[in-house]
């Protein structure tokens, strides 16, 4: 899964219905590109990657918003691949974690305190969808190694990742 698949991915995780603003409801909306000019001739600001904004209040949001991803530096792949570690295996170290993601220590250390207090927080449902995404994208691998002998269903079937039942 490259990082454009991610962020597709987790749009359609985030909205399932289709996009409707949290301000004002409307279902319009369209991505900022970087340097994009205003009417009046000023430059957006911080209009970085994963940024849209609302066709009828003009509200800017960005697709990470309001969850455990928000503000973070690392890339959406990275953070689908670190769900699915976690979702096989719970009782993972930090030390372990920043092996297998090829990651710093304190690095691997934020982002294991992050997806533990996502999932203390409600977003129990969010992660365990990118975790299924991550899985059903790369056959029940991460860093070329097989979650402890899952294999992956021959037909669809529910399993339960994170506390919640996914159709893989």
């Amino acid at each position: 899964m490259d990082e454009e698949a991610c962020k597709n991915a987790l749009f359609r995780i985030r909205w399932p219905g289709g996009f409707i603003c949290a301000h004002c409801g409307c279902t319009r909306y369209y991505p900022i590109t970087r340097g994009e000019a205003r009417a009046n001739g000023a430059r957006r600001a911080n209009s970085g990657r994963n940024q849209y904004e609302c066709s009828l209040c003009g509200r800017q949001f960005s697709i990470t918003s309001g969850t455990c991803m928000h503000k973070s530096r690392l890339p959406l792949r990275t953070w689908f691949e670190a769900a699915a570690l976690y979702s096989a295996g719970r009782d993972i170290s930090a030390a372990e974690f920043a092996r297998k993601l090829e990651l710093t220590k304190p690095t691997a250390w934020l982002l294991l305190k992050k997806i533990k207090q996502g999932l203390k927080s409600g977003e129990r449902i969010l992660l365990g969808n990118i975790a299924s995404a991550w899985l059903r994208a790369h056959e029940n691998t991460v860093s070329g190694r097989s979650f402890r002998g899952l294999k992956r269903p021959t037909h669809r079937q529910n399993t339960r990742i994170f506390g919640k039942n996914c159709q893989l």
